[in-house]
């Protein structure tokens, strides 16, 4: 008589005379099935509850705000919004690119404080710039490492590095204190620049 040997699931050999099983239910299955149901529970609990209970995302712990919106329609995602007076030192080198190639004071208003120092300097150049205007397209200013240096309530300095460039020109690049100022609403305005290369 050949016996007879009966393998498990587990990987274990076991003879069927001793191990008392004939085609029984494997002694692993329940503890192995609970620990599953456990996992699937607590996968639940991270990915749904948490963040209903907390407000947050348990997918992403410390994740950053989103800095640009990819709205589609019935989605809406937050921007974080530029420091205003950033944003208006910003609006007022992009009026001040555009007036170096027509001359028109007009874009510079709402931009640039009219009983400013800069503005002043621009108006004087105004003439001459609108009676020889150049042709082609505007400079594009932009403005890295902007950081606000300095604030109260009737003047702000944002120091950065400024470059202003124009197709077929060699771009330049400065380093500036950019004052600002507000009005009585609370709107900023560029005052003036500092060179912050010789101080």
């Amino acid at each position: 008589m050949t016996d007879l040997l009966q393998v498990e699931v587990d990987g274990e050999i076991d003879d069927e005379r001793s191990s008392g099983l004939h085609g029984g239910p494997p002694r692993w299955g329940f503890p192995v099935a609970l620990a599953v149901a456990g996992m699937l529970l607590l996968g639940v609990l991270v990915v749904v509850v948490l963040p209903a209970v907390t407000g947050g995302s348990a997918a992403t712990p410390g994740a950053t705000a989103v800095t640009r919106s990819r709205a589609t329609p019935g989605n809406t995602v937050p921007v974080a919004k530029e420091d205003p007076r950033i944003a208006a030192a910003r609006e007022a080198l992009n009026a001040w690119g555009e007036f170096a190639l027509t001359g028109s004071l007009d874009v510079l208003v709402g931009r640039l404080a009219p009983d400013g120092p800069q503005y002043r300097l621009l108006a004087d150049e105004a003439k001459r710039l609108s009676e020889q205007p150049m042709v082609g397209p505007v400079y594009a200013i932009t403005m890295e490492a902007a950081t606000v240096t300095g604030s109260g309530s009737t003047e702000t300095v944002i120091a950065a590095t400024v470059r202003w460039s124009r197709s077929g020109e060699v771009g330049q690049s400065y380093r500036w204190e950019l004052v600002l100022r507000p009005d009585d609403h609370g709107r900023w305005f560029l005052w003036t620049v500092r060179d912050r290369s010789t101080a």
